[in-house]
């Protein structure tokens, strides 16, 4: 289930760091880190992909 917005992880994640709510930002900075691994995953799915379809 996606979320109706985009949350901007990163930058909740400083905001809370700023706030002194450390806590909050690891939980912000670990869905970030989520974020950007499952991008890097679509990407290598998407060049395995092009490689099993060349002749």
């Amino acid at each position: 289930m996606e979320p109706i917005g985009k949350t901007d992880y990163e930058t909740e994640a400083r905001k809370a760091l700023q706030k002194g709510d450390v806590a909050t930002a690891q939980v912000w900075a670990t869905l970030h880190q989520a974020e950007v691994f499952s991008r890097g995953l679509e990407k290598l799915e998407e060049a395995v992909h092009a490689i099993a379809l060349k002749p």
